[in-house]
């Protein structure tokens, strides 16, 4: 009796400590968490606010006025004409605000406006109709910031699932901080936003093709079908998504397939083949939904029927007819109405102009373009700690994919694979891309590099090696801090300090960004009576902020002298050269 007694008790007791115990862990873990939340919301809040800010002196920059106009017109008169080239989504999403606002725009009876000359459109609609340019900038950006900030959290949820959680904090430190992702994320134009889907898009299709389940197959449907209407571009997600279901066949692991009460594995290598690209169509028929539902389920681009014209093209079938392989395809598209004739005509607008475009870089010209331009923008427009971290954590992961091997488990070291392939796939058109015209277009990397980065830090030996990441994250963020507000024109130490300009212009310096930090330089060091002649390479107005200034005569003829009196001229880093 006195020897069941004491059992009970101890077995009472063991009880007791042991719902102890597991209160304090479970205590612990919510701690742990509550802190981690308020680490990422802080370094998150922190992008937004560091990247928006720097924007808050900049004139309006050369694409800006476009996407603005353009999307304000798709809200307000359901007319696709204006600006089809970049994505319909963030051109909407950035004028949302502009929809509050007592705002006129130029009428739909103007020559220009049956014309679709968007970027003379979105001039007079900031400039020449009376509305408050500023504000309407201001309103703008403070939406596109939403993208970079969105990308930011990404990031570190991609890292943290790979790596772990410090990892996780060490990319979304990187990438928050990263010059290209700062000076371009709060711009109201289409790269943030089409980086950020890119980079959902990359990962859902990853995700589908190793273990299917409802939640998968909506993430899928979603990211790319955003992803469709982000940025034309990422129509490589297509040709991503068939290697990555190519990839997803070898190895020793089944495909598993978990749609609530019905459960499968697919075990052989053409089952697992056959039934990834059976799942692709569900992407696919993402994109294809979002992009009917972005232009308002109508074929026309036009509802009164107008003609697509973009500047130099003046019909759909003419633009089709330059833009190489993909005109055929955009072709049969108009032909079988397979897709609104908005997102074609812009489509074949890219394919045309990606063939040619004007080009300068290291003093040399060119319309073609050069295999070298992103690798030099890569190396000198990026911080030296942020490269120096980039490429370890790259190369950390191609060890880790050649140590894993094919059958490696979910979770493990494989599943870096679908990160290194879609960096050589990007850096694949990067080098033989004929648009040579910013660093911008390179900006769907910068956060797969960041996410591999973070996986560095597993690999650590000891606190001296962590202490040295942590140290090269400060640098980085003292340098990229040191440069506001100037985050477009950042060049690391490998640039000759204040002749930039002699390497690369265009948006990676000069992209009409500085038109009212001019004008206030002016108020500081004109002379009295002083002439001014300006040339200006963006789409702000002049006039506005220089208003007792004048605009350079134009180029005389061949063989003619150019007619200068003395004055001070202040011309455009990009239109200088």
């Amino acid at each position: 009796m006195t020897r069941d007694y004491n059992l009970r008790n101890i077995l009472a007791h063991s009880s007791t400590h042991l719902r102890m115990k597991r209160s304090a862990t479970h205590r612990c873990n919510s701690r742990h968490t509550i802190v981690i939340l308020l680490v990422v919301t802080s370094i998150v809040a922190g992008h937004y606010a560091f990247s928006y800010s720097a924007t808050r002196g900049a004139s309006s920059t050369m694409d800006e006025v476009i996407h603005m106009a353009g999307g304000y017109s798709y809200w307000t008169t359901g007319d696709y004409r204006l600006h089809p080239e970049n994505g319909i989504l963030p051109q909407r999403w950035s004028s949302l605000p502009l929809l509050l606002m007592d705002l006129k725009f130029p009428s739909p009876e103007s020559p220009l406006w049956q014309a679709s000359e968007a970027f003379l459109l979105g001039h007079q609609f900031l400039y020449r109709q009376g509305n408050d340019p500023d504000r309407m900038l201001a309103a703008s950006r403070a939406m596109a910031a939403c993208w970079s900030t969105a990308l930011c959290v990404v990031v570190f949820l991609w890292a943290r699932s790979l790596f772990g959680t410090v990892a996780g904090l060490v990319s979304l430190t990187l990438i928050a901080s990263w010059p290209a992702v700062v000076a371009h994320g709060p711009l109201a134009t289409s790269d943030a936003c089409g980086a950020l889907f890119f980079c959902l898009g990359a990962w859902s299709l990853w995700q589908l093709l190793q273990r299917v389940t409802p939640g998968r197959l909506l993430f899928a449907f979603l990211a790319v079908g955003l992803a469709a209407v982000a940025k034309h571009t990422n129509i490589v997600l297509g040709p991503l998504g068939l290697v990555f279901a190519g990839l997803s066949s070898f190895g020793s692991r089944p495909l598993q397939i978990d749609l609530g009460g019905w459960q499968r594995q697919f075990a052989s290598r053409a089952g697992r083949l056959g039934v990834s690209l059976l799942l692709l169509l569900v992407p696919l028929l993402g994109a294809v939904a979002m992009i009917w539902a972005a232009y308002g389920f109508r074929y026309t681009a036009s509802p009164t029927g107008l003609p697509v014209m973009v500047r130099r093209y003046e019909t759909l079938a003419f633009c089709n007819e330059q833009a190489g392989g993909l005109g055929p395809v955009c072709g049969w598209l108009a032909a079988g109405r397979l897709l609104p004739e908005g997102w074609i005509n812009g489509l074949s607008y890219v394919a045309a102009t990606v063939r040619e475009r004007n080009a300068f870089a290291l003093g040399h010209y060119s319309t073609t373009g050069w295999w070298w331009y992103f690798p030099l923008c890569f190396a000198i427009k990026n911080t030296l700690p942020g490269l120096l971290l980039a490429v370890a954590g790259l190369a950390a992961a191609v060890w880790r994919l050649v140590s894993a091997g094919p059958s490696a488990g979910r979770g493990s070291r494989w599943q870096s694979l679908p990160l290194i392939v879609s960096i050589v796939m990007l850096w694949g058109l990067f080098l033989t891309s004929r648009i040579n015209i910013g660093e911008r277009h390179m900006l769907p990397v910068y956060p797969l590099l960041a996410i591999l980065a973070g996986g560095v830090w597993p690999l650590l030996p000891g606190r001296r090696w962590q202490l040295a990441v942590v140290a090269m994250l400060g640098l980085q963020l003292v340098d990229v801090g040191s440069r506001w507000p100037a985050s477009l024109a950042y060049f690391n130490q490998v640039g000759p300090a204040g002749r930039e300009y002699q390497w690369l212009v265009d948006s990676n310096l000069d992209w009409g960004q500085d038109l009212r930090r001019l004008g206030a330089w002016l108020e500081r060091h004109r002379r009295p009576h002083e002439a001014v002649f300006w040339e200006y390479f963006g789409t702000a107005d002049p006039r506005q902020v220089l208003p007792t200034s004048e605009r350079l005569t134009d180029i005389p003829a061949p063989g003619e002298p150019q007619q200068l009196i003395p004055g001070l001229y202040c011309i455009s880093a990009t239109h200088l050269q």
